[in-house]
Parts: structure tokens; sequence; C-alpha cells
């Protein structure tokens, strides 16, 4: 399995927004994981960044 590490703009934030941002994103789990992941990398142009 390929590991992924946070952005840094992300590491700031507390989980609990972090599950907000995901639920919004993958319409409450009706989504598949790759809604999100195309919206972060694709229109918010994010990228992996590997861990420090």
């Amino acid at each position: 399995m390929k590991e992924h590490y946070m952005h840094p703009l992300f590491m700031n934030l507390k989980k609990a927004i972090l599950d907000i941002i995901e639920d919004q994103l993958t319409n409450n789990e009706e989504a598949p994981d790759a809604e999100i992941w195309n919206i972060l990398v694709d229109e918010l142009d994010l990228t992996e960044s590997p861990r420090v």
C-alpha cells in the first residue's frame, strides 16, 4: 500500500476540522476517496510531500 503524507498547508489543522473537510468533499461517505484526491491534487494543485 502506498503511503500518503499530509501537505504542510493542512498540518496545523485539528483532526476535527480535517474530518469536516473530508466529509464535505466526499459527500458524506457517498463518493469515493478518489473525489477528495482529485479536488486536492488536481483543482487545488497540491501534491504529496515527503515526510520530514
